[in-house]
């Protein structure tokens, strides 16, 4: 979002219910971050453990 839009949000419906509009837009670019982050860290969980079980494998433990 652009100054543009706030600051026309904020002239149409007034400050507060423009806030919550920016905080509920904030709040879902949040969460999909968030998703794509744990999706990442499970990935690398995994490639992690994959490397542990190969040096397991290669030391005869």
């Amino acid at each position: 979002m652009d100054m543009t839009a706030v600051t026309t949000l904020i002239s149409t419906v007034g400050f507060p219910i423009a806030c919550c509009c920016v905080m509920f837009y904030q709040n879902s670019q949040l969460q999909k971050t968030l998703s794509e982050l744990t999706v990442t860290l499970e990935k690398m969980n995994e490639r992690i453990g994959n490397i542990e079980d190969k040096v397991n494998e290669t030391s005869g433990n």
